[in-house]
């Protein structure tokens, strides 16, 4: 099943597209554990958007029955960059959480209608998300 929509880049919209994220998954029958790591990955990459690239942002689910995919995609051909924050830094770990929950994430640029681009995507797996759970 997909999902997909277009949101400006407004800071209160990362709020927002969690909630519609966390209402597509839920929907869907995605288990508590998958979908919270799935939401930490729609968090990240909708911030990122919104901050990096500052353009509207579109969010899609990719949910089957073994993951959940995160797509963001904008219209900034800049990749994005896994750093190591500072232990006194208030941001730039966003990345590091979407690698530690996510089985794999990347990105690719492409024209997004006509227009240049990227797509920032991470998968979470949803098999053993019973057995995670309680762990």
């Amino acid at each position: 099943m997909r999902w997909e929509r277009a949101y400006p880049p407004d800071d209160e919209q990362a709020a927002a597209a969690r909630r519609d994220a966390d209402r597509e998954l839920a929907a869907t029958g995605v288990a508590p554990r998958a979908r919270e790591d799935a939401l930490i990955v729609v968090g990240e990459l909708v911030t990122n958007a919104i901050r990096h690239a500052a353009t509207e942002f579109t969010l899609a689910l990719d949910i089957s029955p073994e993951r959940v995919r995160v797509e963001v995609g904008d219209r900034d051909t800049r990749p994005p960059v896994l750093v190591a924050a500072d232990v006194d830094a208030t941001s730039g770990r966003g990345l590091v959480l979407v690698a530690a929950v996510a089985s794999a994430w990347g990105f690719a640029t492409a024209d997004l209608d006509g227009v240049a681009g990227k797509t920032v995507w991470a998968e979470v797996p949803r098999e053993g998300d019973a057995d995670r759970a309680g762990g």
